[in-house]
């Protein structure tokens, strides 16, 4: 299921040639990076220990 369906980006699709859509977040969406971000940078800055096995 794509993300515009379970509800974190909206999609604008706009009737030009090329075609385009335009994107954004919905709320969930902002709500959902709120928590992942924090995860994100976690594992970016432990990633050589997580790569090494090592605590």
């Amino acid at each position: 299921m794509s993300p515009c369906r379970r509800r974190l980006v909206n999609s604008n699709a706009q009737a030009t040639i090329p075609p385009r859509a335009d994107y954004s977040l919905t709320s969930r969406g902002y709500e959902l990076s709120a928590l992942l971000v924090p995860l994100a940078t976690w594992a970016f800055e432990n990633a050589d220990d997580i790569i090494n096995g090592q605590r």
